[in-house]
């Protein structure tokens, strides 16, 4: 069910809120009965991350907790344990955020421009910062440079994407330093496509495959001069989202032998959500999949259109070919996704969350009255949080801590309730779990 009262003034933005609203996201829109997911059937835990993703850490011992970014002018991280079901502990900042926990816990401050490492063992403490600013701002471009993900395929050097830049940061993952400055960056200013008007490419997600010792980087290139003033709609351009490579014992780019920019090979989805794992890896199927929002056809905040290209798609990695998965031009702004495995995923919609089996082209069943945030724990459940509203629609309820089981839908329990320090002002923005099982 669409919840009521929504402000989509408060969704998470980073250069912009790019929504690609109209009135084709019809919140009555048929839902599928779920018959796609094989209920009986547990996940085969060949995860999105494809590394070992706590490789990086000794995780024995260290109980599983779900990091929630939320908040309104400022923000909170809230650490919940697991096993013992309780708020463990919160670490505030200012601005809005969101967290990365493939090989250890990461705080992104993405609009201080720090990069937060986690204490693995007490996630609410800091041990390390890096500043990743720098001085490359695009002309005209935003003020900060907004990191979007931190991954750590060597355990020793991190790359973290800046979604507002043209350039990765790489910093030195074993300095114990405070904001300190990172090593070197990996230039992307070649790959800009001449249709992308504002001249960013939009690093928005990436993962790291380790038997080809190579960090796929999704690039939304998408053309923000086409975006409305206040974000609400963002009109298709004629650029494309492109997956690229970077060898990562080298940190050069690696040709795809695609038709975009570096040899990148160019997508048919448009404007990936950052912050909301808009690219996975399926193991099982060496193929990556991506996420999009779209991007509306009309002529103006007047004459908006209808939504296109918004989907999911798939790129086989042996033969480079793409293929849609998943059309959802009939659905809401896809918010998040996580992935369990080949038959195992979810999608967040703004005000609803369905189950989806990767091989169907049609969603399964709804979560009865969804979850704003939340990621795959490893084993066998999709958790997370979602807030509840009064009968009006409008005053906070309070903050629900929940558990699906990726098998069924319709077993959502409730695990936990308010986790932040300021249940009723803070917009959940982000979950994670940590450590990955």
């Amino acid at each position: 069910m669409m919840r009521k009262g929504i402000g989509l003034a408060l969704v998470l933005s980073s250069a912009m809120f790019v929504c690609a609203c109209s009135s084709n996201d019809d919140s009555s829109a048929p839902v599928e009965d779920g018959s796609d997911v094989d209920a009986g059937q547990a996940p085969d835990n060949d995860a999105g991350d494809a590394a070992n993703p706590s490789s990086c850490v000794d995780t024995s011992g260290i109980a599983p907790r779900l990091l929630l970014t939320g908040g309104s002018n400022d923000s909170e991280l809230a650490v919940f344990n697991l096993q013992t079901m309780a708020v463990e502990g919160h670490f505030a900042f200012p601005g809005f955020g969101a967290t990365s926990s493939a090989s250890a816990p990461y705080l992104m401050e993405q609009s201080a421009d720090l990069v937060v490492q986690l204490d693995p063992n007490a996630p609410w403490n800091a041990m390390a910062s890096w500043d990743v600013r720098s001085n490359d701002v695009i002309n005209g471009g935003q003020a900060y440079a907004d990191p979007s993900g931190v991954f750590v395929p060597a355990c020793t050097k991190g790359y973290v994407l800046r979604y507002n830049r043209n350039r990765v940061a790489i910093i030195d993952t074993t300095k114990s330093a405070e904001k300190g400055p990172p090593d070197s960056y990996i230039d992307l200013s070649s790959l800009v496509q001449p249709e992308d008007k504002d001249g960013v490419v939009e690093m928005t997600s990436a993962v790291f495959v380790p038997s080809q010792n190579r960090l796929y980087v999704l690039l939304g290139n998408i053309d923000l001069t086409k975006a409305t003033p206040d974000g609400w709609y963002l009109f298709c351009g004629t650029s494309k989202a492109t997956i690229i490579a970077i060898d990562t014992t080298t940190d050069q780019i690696v040709s795809l032998n695609g038709a975009g920019p570096g040899g990148g090979i160019e997508l048919s989805g448009y404007n990936p959500p950052i912050n909301g794992n808009a690219l996975v890896y399926d193991a099982a199927g060496n193929r990556l999949i991506a996420m999009h929002a779209g991007c509306n056809n009309g002529t103006g905040e007047d004459d908006p259109g209808t939504v296109q290209q918004r989907m999911i798609e798939s790129v086989d990695l042996a033969t480079g070919q793409t293929s849609t998965l998943l059309s959802l031009n009939d659905r809401g702004f896809p918010m998040a996704f996580a992935y369990a495995d080949a038959s195992h995923a979810a999608i967040g919609f703004y005000g609803q969350t369905f189950f989806w089996n990767p091989q169907s082209d049609t969603l399964g069943g709804e979560v009865p009255g969804g979850i704003d945030a939340f990621a795959f724990d490893g084993k066998d459940a999709f958790v997370g949080a979602r807030k509840t509203y009064q009968d009006d629609g409008f005053t906070p309820k309070s903050i629900e801590i929940v558990r699906a089981p990726v098998s069924d839908a319709n077993a959502l329990e409730k695990i936990g309730e308010n986790p932040f320090t300021d249940n009723d002002g803070t917009y959940l923005s982000g979950a994670e779990v940590w450590p990955h099982q």
